[in-house]
């Protein structure tokens, strides 16, 4: 039976975006919608410049996705992400970036008793980093989703996400089947998420 890996450790994490039905005007203290929008145009022009870059062999990235349905406010939290689908040697391939916030060192904590494995990056810089994957049995083996979350000391979280497979647009199923490798390594995944570009 295949599981949607992607979207069920997303919702033990209740980090990725909340529908835009769901949002509120935004809370006192919280950016504005205006600025929220600008935001997610600066994230994604951001990510078109330093990811073929970064991840050197990739093309045909798309960064559609990144657009005002994946803006949102709830909880008193502000949400900004987008998926990053492309193709390399392995063939099509997805990460998704999210920057959230404000949220707590004791609710990132808490992600790491939901997962398979969890370790902590040490910083120097006041911000907390860990590095999470959760393994997930299917028919083809096991699939594996990789988080790498970095915590600001001002409460910004960003959060990378990739997977030894290619998930459905539509709901985060594995499509094909599970590759050897992740998309991005680790250093790479780390470098996004201390990428004081992201902002919200």
């Amino acid at each position: 039976m295949i599981v949607r890996t992607a979207s069920a450790v997303a919702a033990a994490f209740a980090l990725l975006t909340v529908p835009a039905a769901m949002a509120s005007a935004a809370p006192a203290g919280q950016p504005t919608w205006d600025q929220l929008y600008a935001q997610q145009t600066l994230n994604r022009e951001h990510t078109a410049a330093v990811f073929p870059k970064l991840v050197p062999g990739t093309h045909d990235v798309d960064l559609s996705d990144f657009g005002n349905d994946r803006v949102s406010q709830f909880g008193g939290q502000s949400y900004l992400g987008g998926q990053v689908w492309f193709s390399d040697d392995n063939g099509g391939e997805n990460v998704y970036i999210q920057v959230s916030g404000p949220t707590t060192l004791s609710a990132l904590q808490q992600g790491c008793d939901k997962v398979t494995r969890c370790s902590q990056v040490h910083e120097t810089n006041g911000s907390h980093t860990y590095v999470l994957e959760y393994d997930e049995q299917t028919a083809g083996g096991t699939a594996t989703t990789r988080f790498v979350e970095n915590l600001r000391a001002d409460g910004t979280l960003v959060l990378v996400q990739d997977h030894n497979y290619l998930p459905s647009r539509d709901g985060g199923e594995p499509v094909g089947a599970l590759h050897k490798t992740f998309p991005l390594t680790v250093n790479q995944q780390l470098a996004l998420a201390r990428d004081k570009a992201y902002q919200i």
